[in-house]
């Protein structure tokens, strides 16, 4: 099966301990968009074809996925990533070139906060107090909590994280940002701030059923 792998971390972590892929030639003919700087990694018998491309450069890879899909007269049959910036790059070009697999809708709700809690919460799943981002917005959740946090509504990790204290936090925020309210909303959430111990946990799905599941404290 011709496939098509969108990658930024290096080939070597598709790869157990012993160094078996997991994505063995005997399954799988993969075809590789990787970080440039880390195209050394990409070894092994699965590997049809590799390009190198810039690590931040979302254009980049579509451009080398277009030229891969169709590679040697045979259409790839699936598109993947676990690169969490990747995942609606990698969307949208199953869309376009027909690929099955996860849509960009299903894939938004893995990524934009705002609609991903919608959905959490919806399912009775207890979430922050939160809202897309305006100045209204964070003046009604002033009243209920003493903080308040801003991040990209598409944010990774903890990048641009805004802290709020104060209605002079939210000014400075706002002054910073010159942009029009509709574009903030869509760009920015606004929650509350719930101090305690942080988590992650990754699970794998198979037929809407988790069947494993990780757990781990952060420690940064």
């Amino acid at each position: 099966m011709p496939v098509i792998v969108l990658d930024r971390r290096g080939y070597a972590p598709y790869h157990d301990r012993c160094g078996v892929s997991f994505l063995p030639a005997s399954h799988y003919a993969v075809r590789l968009v990787t970080d440039i700087t880390k195209i050394d990694q990409a070894k092994g018998p699965e590997l049809e074809l590799v390009v190198g491309v810039p690590g931040h450069d979302g254009a980049a890879y579509a451009e080398a996925a277009r030229f891969l899909y169709s590679f040697g007269g045979r259409p790839a049959a699936k598109l993947i990533t676990v690169a969490e910036q990747l995942l609606l790059p990698a969307a949208m070009l199953r869309e376009e070139l027909g690929i099955t697999g996860p849509s960009l809708s299903e894939t938004m709700l893995f990524r934009d906060k705002v609609l991903m809690k919608r959905h959490l919460r919806a399912a009775g799943i207890r979430v922050p107090d939160f809202a897309a981002f305006s100045e209204a917005a964070a003046h009604t959740l002033f009243r209920a909590h003493p903080v308040l946090i801003v991040k990209p509504r598409l944010g990774v990790g903890a990048e641009n994280i805004f802290v709020l204290r104060s209605a002079a936090d939210l000014a400075a925020f706002t002054a910073s940002h010159q942009r029009e309210v509709a574009e903030l909303e869509a760009e920015f959430e606004v929650e509350e701030f719930i101090n305690g111990t942080m988590y992650h946990v990754d699970s794998v799905v198979r037929k809407g059923k988790v069947i494993a599941a990780t757990a781990g404290r952060y420690l940064g």
